[in-house]
């Protein structure tokens, strides 16, 4: 169900590829980047998307975040590394 719930949020209001997911350590939330050049928060509990930050020009290949779950790092097909507050 959890999965579920994810995953529609995942794919909602789309319109790329996802390319690169990752999960936050205590399990309360996953970010997406895809081709349509935006990282995409979810809640894990409700499967609700929680803020799309977008700032790069390329689809997005690779996301991380940091160990306390406060800082994201998303990089891009032409090179660039952004590193986003959470």
């Amino acid at each position: 169900w959890r999965c579920w719930r994810w995953s529609r949020c995942m794919w909602a209001q789309r319109s790329g590829t996802i390319w690169s997911v990752a999960f936050s350590q205590d399990g309360k939330f996953a970010l997406s980047g895809s081709s349509d050049n935006t990282l995409r928060k979810s809640d894990l509990e409700s499967g609700e998307c929680v803020s799309v930050l977008d700032g790069h020009s390329s689809h997005i290949r690779s996301v991380a975040i940091s160990k306390d779950g406060s800082t994201a790092y998303s990089a891009a097909g032409n090179g660039v590394l952004r590193i986003w507050n959470l």
